[in-house]
């Protein structure tokens, strides 16, 4: 694929954990950027529509119809963590679902762009948390997950219907430190359920597989895309360190578009030739902890959109 061929239609959004803020850092990282200046930014680099951050980050009700609208920007969803396995883990799922509901209903038919997902994350074990890489580089672990998989994908199920109850659909995204991580744990959740998969390029790089021979295999189950580009080195040397599946965030392993070994190239054109029409999310890690950090993301996501432009998106 040529530089500048077309690809997809433009529908690319991009996510305030882009500029550092997660539910980790508002309230404790000094300097986050506030939501509008967010919306700002991501409106003037480019992009087409934004992801929900946390709480009432980007503003609440019809002020935050007004800011989106202002700016002529759709919302792509909403990305939780969420653990199903227990009965009161189910429980609290569907009530933190039911918030971000709440949010999608009052935008819904007022924003540009398709539809809103609700992506959906195992929030993990501490087993799993402690030992990333764990799922692919010793697969003979597997076992000590079987009864909580099993409880997992009847979770799953549960939420997805949940949330077509409200008239939204449900993607799941495999990530690092959970109980989708490895290739065989997204096959198996998605013969399962029937659950979309949002597909996490960086993540599932990270997790010992190919976003594009996923996507080959699991096309039509695609609802939602995040373009992230990853660095296997720094990921080994998280893993040689032994150190936690939170160091994959705190060392930047998902970084700039074009600078890590995903093939994005690859993804770009398996999307084009089954025809995805949806979303476009481009997320990257920033530690908000190391210095010159928001004038880096900035640029970063400034540069991420025209990786894009050049590829033709």
């Amino acid at each position: 694929m040529g530089e500048g061929s077309p690809v997809l239609r433009r529908v690319v959004a991009t996510s305030p954990v882009s500029l550092g803020v997660t539910r980790a850092t508002i309230g404790v990282v000094p300097d986050l950027p506030e939501g509008v200046r967010f919306l700002d930014e991501a409106r003037d680099a480019g992009y087409d529509g934004v992801q929900l951050g946390e709480d009432a980050y980007l503003g609440v009700g019809l002020e935050l119809v007004d800011r989106l609208s202002d700016r002529g920007l759709g919302v792509c969803g909403a990305s939780l963590d969420v653990a199903v396995v227990g009965r009161e883990d189910l429980r609290e799922a569907r009530r933190v679902i039911d918030g971000v509901l709440d949010t999608l209903d009052n935008l819904r038919g007022r924003l540009p762009g398709p539809a809103p997902h609700v992506v959906l994350g195992d929030a993990g074990d501490p087993w799993r948390r402690a030992n990333p890489g764990v799922a692919y580089l010793a697969p003979e672990t597997r076992g000590r997950d079987s009864d909580a998989r099993t409880s997992f994908h009847e979770g799953v199920r549960a939420l997805v219907t949940h949330c077509r109850e409200r008239e939204f659909e449900a993607v799941l995204r495999p990530r690092v430190g959970s109980l989708v991580e490895a290739p065989r744990e997204i096959d198996a959740v998605l013969n399962e359920t029937d659950v979309g998969l949002c597909l996490d390029t960086g993540q599932i790089l990270l997790g010992g597989g190919d976003p594009v021979a996923i996507l080959r295999e699991w096309g039509s189950r695609v609802g939602l895309v995040y373009l992230k580009d990853a660095s296997l080195a720094r990921m080994r040397d998280v893993i040689d360190r032994e150190e936690p599946s939170i160091s994959v965030w705190s060392h930047e392993v998902v970084g700039r578009l074009g600078d890590g070994d995903v093939d994005l190239t690859g993804v770009l054109q398996q999307l084009q030739a089954i025809d995805y029409a949806g979303w476009l999310v481009v997320e990257q890690d920033v530690n908000p902890q190391r210095a010159g950090w928001l004038a880096r993301a900035l640029d970063d996501q400034r540069r991420n959109r025209e990786f894009l432009h050049r590829q033709g998106v």
